[in-house]
């Protein structure tokens, strides 16, 4: 492993300008730990669509462009060889085995192909690469869930990948259940996924990936109805290293280094997520090391003047609301009085003041906030919250980040 890595290091040193100026010789695991961490704003920074930027090893021929979906900043351009998505799409082909999709399944794919392109793409490829017949009913955004339900219902697919806000929406448009089911690209709270089960009729199992980095982690059957995940060690190395000390930790934010990315290659990357190292094997008996999601770190919380607030905190607070929907965001504004948090809820028949009592009374510190202007709440329609073009409704919209 530390061969490949080193050999990774003097290439990108070699060939691109920004890592001739970031890297140093890397000839020990000392060496490497010491680097610069690669953050989401130097690829924003150093590299372009149109195949310039400094960061680049050379000419993007014979690869694949793609963007992020802008769900936590600005967008991030990823050149990748399409070797490199073959190995993406191996990744979700391996995931869809242990969902348990064979080639006797009818799977639809329904990743927007606007937003979550890469994952769009690797979907049809895994397919293919399983033997199974696709149905390609991605859309793009906004979603109009009635005429996708239609098509669904009238397709009769047997199995089924999606981002879960996509799915969410489907399913309370009256989506049928469906025997197997594969999700990615956000986290899965456990009040969701059980909602979801339960009307699919389906266990559901994750995949663990970004567009930077392509195919992280997959589940086996034993580490379904849990946020843990086998990481694909052939393709990427992972870190974990505590977000004050930038020291290994066993708990903290995660770094990938690519193994294979040459045209643009992740050296620590810092991918934005929150893991938790798991030392005990897994009972499947894949060789591969398993981590813990925790969430993405802008998404676990928000601190609103001395009041901290995380969405677990109000997934938890009304759960047992009668009417209030699966779906719901957090709005951080700053106004002339101060800052303000908006909290929507997508629901029927539930009022505002039924949710706020629910709030306040299992979390008495928004007392605070109440008292003082700074909370709001909004009970609106179903699928008035706006769904982001990779398929995603981000729980926390934090607006004084600009």
């Amino acid at each position: 492993m530390f061969g490949s890595i080193a050999a990774l290091c003097a290439y990108a040193a070699e060939h691109s300008p920004f890592y001739a100026r970031t890297l140093r010789p890397v000839r020990s695991w000392d060496d490497f730990y010491s680097l610069p961490i690669l953050t989401g704003d130097d690829l924003r920074r150093h590299v372009n669509a149109d195949g310039t930027g400094d960061l680049l090893t050379g000419p993007t021929r014979g690869s694949l462009v793609v963007s992020t979906s802008a769900t936590s900043g600005a967008r991030k351009i990823v050149h990748r060889e399409f070797a490199d998505q073959h190995r993406v799409s191996e990744g979700l082909a391996m995931a869809m085995r242990l969902a348990g999709f064979t080639a006797d399944d009818r799977i639809a794919n329904i990743f927007p192909p606007g937003g979550l392109l890469a994952a769009w793409i690797g979907a049809h490829e895994a397919i293919e690469k399983l033997g199974a017949t696709l149905l390609p009913l991605g859309t793009t955004l906004p979603l109009d869930v009635d005429e996708q339900v239609k098509l669904l219902t009238c397709l009769r697919p047997t199995a089924i990948i999606s981002a879960p806000s996509t799915l969410v929406r489907l399913i309370e448009g009256g989506l049928p259940p469906i025997p197997s089911v594969l999700c990615g690209g956000e986290t899965l709270s456990p009040e969701t996924r059980a909602f979801m089960e339960k009307a699919l009729g389906a266990e559901i199992a994750l995949v663990y990936g970004n567009v930077e980095c392509g195919t992280l982690g997959v589940q086996c059957e034993a580490l379904r109805r849990t946020q843990r995940y086998h990481v694909l060690a052939r393709d990427v190395f992972i870190e974990i290293v505590d977000p004050v000390s930038g020291m290994p930790a066993n708990e903290g934010e995660i770094l990938v280094t690519h193994l294979h990315r040459r045209i643009q290659p992740l050296i620590r990357y810092h991918v934005g997520d929150r893991v938790r190292r798991v030392d005990s094997p897994c009972g499947c008996g894949l060789a591969l090391p398993v981590i813990e999601l925790e969430g993405r770190v802008e998404e676990l919380e928000v601190v609103i003047g001395d009041v901290s607030l995380s969405a677990d905190q109000v997934v938890a607070a009304v759960r047992d609301v009668p009417g209030i929907g699966e779906r719901f965001q957090m709005r951080v504004q700053c106004l002339n009085k101060g800052d303000q948090v908006k909290i929507l809820f997508e629901g029927e028949g539930a009022s505002a003041e039924t949710v706020r009592a629910a709030l306040l009374g299992r979390e008495p510190a928004l007392r605070a906030l109440e008292d003082g202007g700074a909370l709001v709440i909004e009970v609106v329609k179903r699928g008035a919250i706006p769904t982001t073009l990779a398929g995603k409704t981000p729980r926390i919209v934090d607006e004084r980040l600009g």
